[in-house]
């Protein structure tokens, strides 16, 4: 399948908030796959915050993201957590440059293979609702379009959680939805005499 149509297919899996199937952590899990599909990534992993601002890990395609994942938590340090906090990507190019700073991390991800790893908040209006990690098996960083193409998803997914409800739109109340914002056009267009 081309990247086109799996990257169409990722932005209507994160978006259909309306399926009567719709699951959250399905959401999460269809999220990092279509990372580890699209994106020249090796795993990924993906934490979303609580009610009280902690972050909890939600989905991951391998134990090796899960963990890199866990660590950062526990430490309360960690590309992922700086992402959250200031609300945009972080880089970490070579992971083995930055044993002094998060020394821990750094050498679970190189015994697990990981040579870099991209953070990217996940964000609602500028808000972070949590963090992405994405690792990879050999150094260096994300072209800018794949690292724009990974918030583009992540802000989607996190539009998709604020519009999800427990309580399945029915087709009339969509059909009516429309119909009330066709009415407000038209309202707009009459020619004022």
């Amino acid at each position: 399948m081309n990247r086109e149509r799996q990257l169409a297919q990722a932005f209507l899996a994160l978006s259909d908030t309306y399926a009567a199937e719709f699951d959250p952590l399905h959401l999460f899990h269809s999220l990092v796959h279509a990372y580890h599909d699209l994106l020249d990534v090796d795993a990924a992993a993906v934490m979303i915050a609580d009610a009280r601002g902690g972050l909890r890990t939600m989905a991951s395609t391998d134990e090796d993201a899960a963990f890199t994942e866990l660590l950062q938590l526990q430490s309360g340090h960690g590309p992922c957590m700086d992402s959250y906090c200031i609300g945009e990507p972080v880089s970490v190019p070579d992971i083995a440059a930055e044993r002094e700073r998060w020394p821990e991390l750094a050498t679970v991800m190189i015994d697990a293979g990981y040579d870099s790893l991209q953070a990217i908040p996940m964000r609602l209006q500028e808000r972070p609702l949590g963090a992405l990690t994405l690792l990879r098996r050999h150094p260096g960083r994300l072209n800018d379009d794949d690292v724009h193409l990974v918030q583009a998803l992540a802000d989607s997914a996190a539009l998709a959680l604020m519009h999800w409800s427990t309580e399945p739109a029915r087709a009339d109340d969509v059909i009516t939805r429309v119909q009330g914002v066709i009415a407000s056009k038209a309202t707009l267009e009459i020619p004022r005499a």
